[in-house]
């Protein structure tokens, strides 16, 4: 740091707030600590009484603040993300689009351990929305030596150590059982509530009394853990293969009715 004349001051960054009083209307700041000097202001500068400023004189090795701050940034783009302007050597980062956060804890935690640089966000898998504040990126010091951020280059990598993944569309369907569903016998209140295209499939009810939730769940983890229950297990399994077709239909939009037989699904098409 350095007193320099303010007509000389032009290019220099300024190393403290400078602040404007105009008695019973105004008291702010009008210049910042790391405001970069312009010709443009020299007169303001001269106006609230500054004839000479202290300026940083950048030792060699250092980095300012805000040069050090966009290299921390470069450590975290990532797309969907979006940076705000560095302010005295801080930047916060914000979603760009709804979807899932996550943070590599291990990297961010080794970066914070160097001293004086700051990366500070939100819980990893956090789900978040366009515009939600997702992490501050801060230097602490107004020089900090440039070796603590290759020390940070060297730990990051070449991957983000932020990123948003964005929600997936995805196709729902819901099977509704029942003749009297199916005779309109009583309403399909799901069908009412979720709205969507439906369809109408006759089908053998005799699988479905085996799919017992419990049990289907069973068999999805486990389905060979044992040899008690072998068969069942299998019977379980072709049960699952016969209504393949049909979620395969509905995944699809397609919709195969039969009013004749039992089977209406039509193995021939898919398969």
């Amino acid at each position: 740091m350095k007193e320099i004349r303010v007509e000389d001051a032009v290019g220099q960054v300024i190393c403290h707030d400078i602040t404007r009083i105009v008695k019973d209307e105004v008291k702010e700041v009008a210049f910042k600590k790391g405001h970069i000097v312009t010709e443009e202001d020299i007169p303001a500068l001269l106006k609230v009484g500054k004839e000479h400023l202290f300026v940083w004189e950048k030792p060699e090795g250092a980095l300012h603040e805000n040069d050090a701050a966009d290299r921390l940034y470069a450590l975290c783009k990532n797309a969907n993300i979006r940076p705000s302007e560095v302010k005295e050597g801080k930047i916060e980062l914000f979603a760009e689009t709804d979807g899932l956060f996550r943070g590599d804890v291990d990297r961010l935690n080794k970066i914070n351990e160097i001293g004086e640089i700051i990366i500070a966000t939100r819980h990893t898998n956090s789900p978040v929305h366009k515009g939600d504040k997702l992490a501050g990126l801060k230097v602490i010091p107004l020089v900090i030596d440039e070796k603590k951020l290759d020390r940070a280059d060297e730990i990051a990598g070449d991957t983000p150590l932020v990123a948003i993944h964005p929600y997936l569309g995805l196709k729902a369907a819901v099977i509704t059982t029942g003749s009297e569903v199916f005779h309109d016998r009583v309403t399909d209140r799901v069908n009412t509530r979720i709205g969507g295209t439906s369809a109408r499939v006759r089908h053998d009810a005799a699988p479905l009394a085996k799919l017992k939730s419990g049990r289907l769940r069973q068999f999805a983890v486990r389905p060979y853990a044992d040899r008690k229950n072998h068969q069942l297990r299998r019977d379980r399994f072709s049960a699952l293969e016969r209504y393949r077709d049909l979620l395969a239909i509905i995944r699809e939009g397609l919709y195969a009715v039969s009013q004749t037989k039992t089977n209406a699904v039509r193995r021939d098409i898919f398969l």
